[in-house]
C-alpha cells in the first residue's frame, strides 16, 4: 500500500522478465526509491504507484521507458499553490522551499493533528509536504522529532521546478508590490 521493498520490486522485475535486472534496479532506486514514513523504520521503499507505472511502459517498450515520470504524478500546481497559501509567512516559506531545493537539513516535528483554526506554522508546512510525499524522513533528528530530504530524482524534477517557479513568481510579485507602493508615494 505504502510502497514496496527493494526485494518486493526486484521480484516485479522478473516477473515481468526483464533483462539486466540490477542496472534496472539502479534506475528504479534513483528514480523511485527513498520514502521512509518512520524514523526507526526498517525499510526504505519505492513509489508503490511509479514502480507500477514503470512496470507497465517497460512492458510496453520491452526496455527501460524513457519517460521515467508518470504523467499523473505531476500535481495540480495551483492546488499546490493554494496549500501553500496556507503558511503565510513568505520569507520562512521561501526559505524552506530554497532548504529543500539545496539539500539542506530541514528539522522538524511531524504534525498529526493540523489546527487549521491556529496560524499554520513551520512545522505544519514540512509536515504537509511529508505527507504529500514531497519530503521524506532522512534519519532522526538532533533536536527535533526528524529530519526530512527529498526521496528521489522523480520528486526532485517534477517539483524543484515548480519551487523555482514560485520562489521566483514571489519574488516578483514582492518587487512589483514594492515597485507599486514606490509609485504611489511618489504621486
Amino acid at each position: 500500500m505504502v510502497g514496496f521493498t527493494s526485494e518486493e520490486t526486484k521480484a516485479l522485475l522478473k516477473e515481468i522478465s526483464a533483462e539486466h535486472v540490477d542496472k534496472t534496479m539502479e534506475v528504479l532506486t534513483e528514480n523511485y526509491n527513498g520514502y521512509r514514513f518512520h524514523n526507526r523504520a526498517e525499510n526504505i521503499v519505492f513509489n508503490s504507484n511509479m514502480v507500477l507505472y514503470f512496470m507497465d511502459e517497460y512492458q510496453r517498450e520491452k526496455t527501460i521507458p524513457r519517460q521515467l515520470t508518470d504523467p499523473n504524478m505531476r500535481s495540480d500546481y495551483h492546488k499546490l499553490t493554494a496549500m501553500f497559501n496556507l503558511f503565510e509567512e513568505e520569507e520562512a516559506k521561501q526559505l524552506i522551499l530554497e532548504k529543500i531545493m539545496n539539500h539542506e537539513r530541514l528539522e522538524t516535528d511531524i504534525i498529526t493533528n493540523f489546527n487549521f483554526s491556529a496560524p499554520f506554522r513551520e512545522e505544519d508546512f514540512l509536515s504537509l509536504l511529508f505527507y504529500l510525499g514531497l519530503l521524506t524522513i532522512k534519519e532522526e533528528g538532533r533536536a527535533f522529532d526528524v529530519a526530512l530530504q527529498t526521496p528521489n530524482a522523480v520528486i526532485r524534477d517534477i517539483y524543484y521546478q515548480y519551487y523555482a517557479n514560485y520562489l521566483n513568481l514571489t519574488t516578483r510579485e514582492t518587487r512589483t508590490a514594492i515597485a507599486d507602493i514606490g509609485f504611489s508615494i511618489l504621486l
